[in-house]
């Protein structure tokens, strides 16, 4: 009987020892389900790499969702200084192409009306410039009241000067703070001024000094020269606006060249025009150098520089 009683003890001692490292089992096989739900938004995340692995390891269910951390992202003031500008030199090229695109061709359409409608006029023009002779004769009938082609031709003249004169400032990137058609204008509407204010006071010395005549046949010559250079320099702007960079380098050179040689040309008929007072009159003569010629030069060259 008492050992009955012992073996059942010891069976139920065994059994309640049984029942508790199943239940101590279930515990452990509780806290690792690979099914249960972690609750990660409550979790709170740094934004570092070093946590983030630490997660992964602390974390061995291979079903977990792991936020990477996000990068820290540093705001760098911006500083007043700075002025962001949108890049417009393409737009400025392109605009600046469309410009002189449209000047070469109003040159070319001048060319072509007013030699269509002047033809003659520009043939005695240039026999004139060629034979002194031949100017004199076209003097006279310039004085018979046929002055207005040759007015018209003289003006196609300065249109060419004042585009060449921009292409040279375009190819030597020469700023002077204004726009294209601003600069344009400028050096059309100087040109047409200074060399009709030197037309106007050779009629104005006409009147003071004794040989009002040759000063009249000098500036009429003045004219016909300006007239041939118009039409020289027309190829050459087509050689600046639209050659290589050695080609309108040398055009500008060249251009410069044939503008000093035709002036030398004309000082030359100037002074065959009035040999037999340049012994008799040489202070006169020189006053006429200075007044006429040498200082509206210094002034628009001064002017010019001033806006470099």
């Amino acid at each position: 009987m008492i050992l009955s009683l012992k073996k059942m003890r010891c069976t139920i001692r065994f059994d309640i020892l049984i029942w508790m490292l199943l239940a101590v089992q279930s515990i452990n096989a509780q806290e690792n389900n690979p099914f249960d739900l972690l609750p990660r938004l409550n979790t709170a995340t740094e934004t570092s790499d070093e946590e983030g692995v630490q997660l992964q390891e602390e974390s061995k269910n291979p079903f977990d969702i792991v936020i990477p951390p996000q990068a820290a992202v540093s705001v760098v003031p911006r500083n007043p200084n700075i002025r962001l500008e949108k890049p417009s030199a393409a737009s400025d090229t392109r605009s600046n192409r469309g410009f002189i695109l449209t000047i070469i061709l109003s040159s070319l359409i001048l060319i072509t009306v007013i030699t269509t409608a002047f033809r003659s006029f520009l043939n005695r023009a240039y026999k004139g410039f060629l034979n002194g002779n031949i100017m004199y004769q076209l003097f006279r009938d310039n004085k018979a009241g046929k002055r207005l082609p040759y007015f018209f031709l003289y003006f196609l003249f300065f249109f060419n000067l004042a585009v060449f004169l921009f292409l040279v400032a375009q190819h030597q990137k020469i700023n002077l703070a204004y726009s294209d058609i601003q600069l344009q204008l400028y050096l059309l509407v100087g040109i047409v001024v200074l060399l009709l204010s030197k037309h106007s006071l050779y009629s104005i010395l006409a009147f003071f000094f004794p040989f009002n005549k040759e000063l009249k046949a000098f500036s009429f010559t003045s004219m016909i020269f300006g007239i041939i250079l118009g039409f020289v320099i027309a190829p050459i702007n087509l050689l600046l606006a639209y050659g290589s960079e050695e080609l309108a380098s040398g055009s500008t050179y060249f251009g410069f060249g044939i503008i000093v040689f035709f002036y030398l040309f004309k000082s030359l008929r100037g002074i065959l025009i009035g040999y037999k007072y340049l012994i008799s009159n040489t202070f006169h003569f020189l006053l006429y150098i200075c007044t006429i010629e040498i200082a509206p030069v210094l002034i628009m060259a001064k002017i010019v520089l001033g806006q470099l």
